[in-house]
Formats: structure tokens, sequence, C-alpha cells
């Protein structure tokens, strides 16, 4: 593997799918997900400050839990209140117990697509979490498990919401760079800059995609329009890289 490709691939996974140890992180991501997909119903003023201060210290991790248990006596039939606090525990790292959570609100509410993708992050930063300990080329069967568990919940979020492009997105990292179907990479990622053709980071993926799975001709068209969608020179020189390799190849 050329060092282009080495770094090409750094970048791009950090976009998505990363498990970063730093929390102050995670939460940003959460919260900016939380921003932009919430549900039209999510207004509610009963629950949300009273959850906020019971994860306000995190170094109290006994009563936080005995105020959540309290809390959960009053609203465990209310899907919005698992929702919430899933995403509570995701952005806190707790990414077991928030899967808890988002399954109990996916049975209160199996139609909504913002719930499978909230689903799919959390089971994506479980499956990341596992193979982090592990040789990658032998991934456990527990690490196997959530990955699965990610790519078929970000199925059926695009089957409930086809114009999900986040989700498609992130079933582009799956086949990329973890199951190595670049096929199905090339499909997923297609629908996503149809979608949202001004994409920088859809169109990258497909560039890699094509690339991967040895479509040159269609590597360069992508390949030169996400150098159009970006001022970076650092992301120039690595889609340039490849770029390069390609007309070696077509040399031969």
């Amino acid at each position: 593997m050329n060092k282009a490709k080495i770094i090409f691939f750094v970048i791009l996974a950090f976009f998505t799918f990363s498990c970063n140890k730093n929390k102050a992180h995670v939460g940003r991501t959460v919260e900016k997900l939380y921003q932009d997909y919430q549900p039209e119903d999510y207004v509610n003023k009963h629950f949300p400050s009273q959850l906020e201060e019971a994860f306000d210290n995190d170094l109290n991790l006994s009563k936080m839990k005995e105020d959540v248990a309290q809390m959960m006596k009053y609203y465990a039939n209310q899907q919005l209140f698992h929702e919430y606090l899933g995403v509570l525990l995701m952005d806190k790292g707790y990414y077991e117990s928030a899967l808890i959570h988002f399954e109990e609100a996916i049975k209160l509410r199996p139609k909504s697509a913002n719930l499978y993708y909230y689903y799919g992050i959390c089971a994506g930063q479980l499956y990341q979490a596992f193979i982090i300990k592990e040789d990658r080329s032998q991934i456990s069967d527990k690490a196997a498990y959530y990955l699965e568990l990610a790519e078929k919940a970000y199925l059926k979020c695009i089957e409930m919401k086809p114009s999900y492009h986040n989700a498609l997105y992130a079933l582009g990292i799956i086949y990329s760079y973890e199951k190595n179907d670049y096929q199905k990479a090339v499909a997923v990622m297609n629908s996503a800059v149809t979608l949202m053709p001004d994409e920088f980071r859809y169109r990258r993926l497909l560039f890699f995609a094509y690339f991967s799975s040895g479509n040159y001709s269609q590597a360069v068209g992508q390949g030169n329009k996400a150098m159009s969608l970006t001022d970076s020179e650092e992301e120039k020189n690595i889609i340039n890289g490849y770029l390069e390799e390609i007309e070696r190849i077509n040399m031969k």
C-alpha cells in the first residue's frame, strides 16, 4: 500500500465510524447530529432539563444512575425519553447502555428513520471499540456482531427514508473499509452524491470506491470533481496521488 493510500485511508476513516476516546469530541459529534436530525415531535418540556442535571456530574456515576432510575419509573414507556437518554449515554461514551435505550425507543416508534440512524452510529462505535484492541485481520465475533447491527440499522434507515444521505455515507464507509465490497460502496455513494452533489466527503468516498473496484475511468471523473469541491491542498495532493497511479496503470 503506497503512502498516499495510507494517508487517504486515515483521513477518510476519521470522518465517520471513528471511536475517539476524547469524550468532548464525541459529545460535539452527537450534539451536531442531534441538532441536524431532531424528530419533529421532539419538543417535550417535561424531562430534558432533569436528564441534563443527572448527567452534569460525570464523577458521581452512582448518583447519576439513581436519578435516572427514578425518572425511568415515570418515563419508561415514553419513546422520547429512551431516545434522549440514548443520545446522552452515547455522548458520555456508554455505548452499550445507549444501544439498549435506542432499542427501547425503536420498539415504541418503529418507523423512525432517525432512531435507526442513531442506533447505527452507536453500534458502529462499539465495533470500533472492539477492533481497536484486536488484529483487524482477525475480527472477533463480538466486533462482527456490532458491525452487522450497524449495517442493518443504516439499511433500515434508508428503507424508511431513501434521502437520508448521512446513512448512505455511513454505509459507504462500511462497504469500502470494513467489508471491501466496493460494488455496494459505489451504489450507495452514487445515491448519496445524487442527493448532495457538492458534498466533498461523498465525492471523495465515491472516488475511492471506484478506484478500489478497478473502475479507473469513473474514478478519474469523480476524483477531479472531488478536487473542485475543496480548497484543501492536502486533500488535492492525496487525490492527485491516486490519479497519478491510475495514469501509471493505464500506461502499462
